[in-house]
């Protein structure tokens, strides 16, 4: 796999680079794919953030939105999940609020407690990068523009958990996650982070559905 033909999207690569591996591949006679929904999935992904920055004076949360596309590969107790979202950050302070947009690429590695039921419980952590789209700073009398007042990029820690549904040949997703950014804005020392609350539809791509 060429890294510099991935860029800032190799967490996708690494993804698509396990799909084509041992770890994504099921075979017809699998019994425990078909008992535990292993395989490749993939779906929309919708949350609900409750967003604040870390430090001054940004001290109080605010709700943004999520939306995107998300992968998932499943084996009988190992997750790896990637994806592309449009997410919202920032906080609000006593004179305004912070608005951001960012897409986001998260690489997750999850396991998934053993359950004779598709019904699965999974814990996961990682990390992500996100690119900056957009930023507003909007106060009592003004709105500025503050998308090049630091850096464009961010990265952060993940953290979570959440739970597998069976839905026929798909699973609906419900997961909770935890983000600390790791970089400071450019004249504020503050840091993005919040708290995802999420659902996904996520339909099979390869491998065995549950019978």
């Amino acid at each position: 796999m060429n890294t510099y033909a991935c860029g800032a999207a190799w967490p996708l690569c690494l993804a698509f680079a396990v799909l084509a591996s041992p770890l994504g591949a099921q075979t017809p006679g699998d019994s425990t794919a078909r008992d535990n929904g292993q395989g490749t999935y993939a779906g929309p992904s919708f949350g609900v953030v409750i967003a604040d920055v870390s430090g001054e004076p940004f001290y109080s949360s605010t709700l943004k939105l999520s939306g995107g596309v998300q992968l998932d590969v499943v084996r009988e107790k190992v997750l790896i999940r990637t994806g592309a979202f449009y997410t919202g950050r920032g906080g609000r302070s006593n004179t305004g609020t912070r608005d951001e947009q960012f897409l986001e690429v998260p690489l997750l590695f999850g396991y998934r407690f053993p359950d004779d039921r598709r019904t699965r419980v999974f814990v996961m952590a990682g990390a992500q990068v996100g690119f900056q789209t957009a930023c507003t700073l909007n106060g009592p009398d003004a709105t500025a523009d503050c998308r090049h007042e630091g850096h464009d990029v961010d990265y952060g820690v993940l953290a979570g958990g959440g739970v597998f549904l069976p839905l026929g040949k798909a699973h609906l997703v419900l997961d909770l996650r935890a983000m600390q950014g790791l970089r400071e804005f450019g004249f504020h020392e503050g840091k993005n982070r919040g708290i995802t609350i999420g659902v996904a539809y996520m339909g099979l791509l390869g491998g065995i559905a549950d019978r």
